[in-house]
């Protein structure tokens, strides 16, 4: 399947999920697995700001990126 193809079975399938009540946790992780196919990379998290601008580590592709994201936020 081309790059093109595979993207747009990412946006299907992230929008089927949204459509369907994944829970938000569930989804970005699920982004974040897409993420590391899409752009060819090892890992991927994602960081929300918070209603004062601070940086929460929400999801990762895995759970050792996730520790790394929570690392790096407290330091």
């Amino acid at each position: 399947m081309t790059r093109e193809g595979r993207l747009a079975s990412a946006f299907v399938e992230l929008a089927e999920a949204l459509v369907g009540g994944e829970q938000v946790g569930d989804f970005l992780h699920r982004l974040s697995c897409h993420a590391i196919e899409l752009l060819e990379v090892d890992a991927a998290g994602v960081m929300l700001a918070d209603e004062k601008g601070r940086l929460r580590a929400v999801a990762a592709s895995n759970e050792d990126t996730h520790h790394l994201e929570v690392f790096a936020l407290q330091h």
